[in-house]
């Protein structure tokens, strides 16, 4: 929330001065407005497409859940391949894996 308005010295242009006493120059704001307006207007887009933000927060959430298991799985057959002195492409065939996936 912008209370004050002041006079940067350096470019001459009008700065906010938020609660905390942070400068924001008039040029960072209106990028700053423009960037929420796309995204406001690409949320719009999806809702209209039948999605909904919540739903798009969970699917979010569920894939990083996934690649988490998906880094500590391929680190197990590092570890497995290690241990078997084999190449981990080895492992992969061997667990019917691909190495792309």
């Amino acid at each position: 929330m912008c209370s004050d308005k002041t006079t940067n010295p350096v470019v001459g242009e009008s700065d906010d001065i938020d609660e905390n006493g942070n400068q924001t120059s008039k040029c960072e704001l209106d990028k700053f407005r423009t960037q929420l307006k796309d995204i406001n207007m690409e949320l719009a887009k999806l809702e209209a497409e039948g999605h909904c933000a919540n739903e798009l927060q969970e699917y979010i959430d569920k894939l990083h859940i996934y690649n988490d298991i998906k880094d500590v799985c391929q680190m197990l057959m590092g570890i497995l391949a290690e241990l078997e002195g084999v190449p981990i492409k080895d492992m992969y065939e061997r667990y019917n894996l691909q190495l792309d996936d």
